[in-house]
């Protein structure tokens, strides 16, 4: 017999068969994990973003360099606060990125954390869907299990 098939049978040998209640419940699980996972990586960015708002506005001079990134940061919090708005609120949040990116002559570090925050957050939003579309797949691979 070749090595493959002895581990092939090895493996079945070993592997645990869920029937589709168990199934269920592992998807759920997945899901809910999903969930959770996204909302406590939101919560974190949210007061990260709150601080780092404070921080340019208390720290920038002159005020008229401070203002727009802090307006961008607390929009990428409103955005997470209020996901109905999710669209509208990110749409006004790049342009307004993309403005600080294309008018300022001299990028300091300071104008490119609403750049980064503005990617990571669409980063964050992009790999929650992603998962969650993958989980979605999981439930079309459910099988019944039948005792013989």
């Amino acid at each position: 017999m070749s090595r493959l098939r002895k581990i092939d049978r090895q493996v079945l040998e070993e592997s645990v068969v869920l029937d589709s209640e168990d199934q269920a419940q592992v998807v759920e699980a997945l899901r809910d994990d999903n969930v959770s996972s996204y909302r406590l990586y939101c919560y974190i960015l949210m007061a990260l973003e709150t601080i780092a708002a404070a921080a340019v506005a208390v720290g920038v001079r002159p005020w008229g360099h401070a203002i727009p990134v802090a307006v961008s940061l607390m929009l990428a919090t409103a955005e997470k606060a209020f996901p109905r708005h999710r669209r509208y609120i990110r749409s006004v949040n790049v342009a307004l990125s993309m403005l600080l990116a294309l008018t300022t002559r001299k990028h300091s570090l300071v104008h490119m954390l609403a750049v980064a925050d503005l990617a990571l957050t669409i980063y964050l939003d992009r790999s929650f869907v992603g998962t969650a579309r993958s989980i979605e797949a999981l439930e079309g691979l459910k099988y019944k299990f039948k005792t013989v």
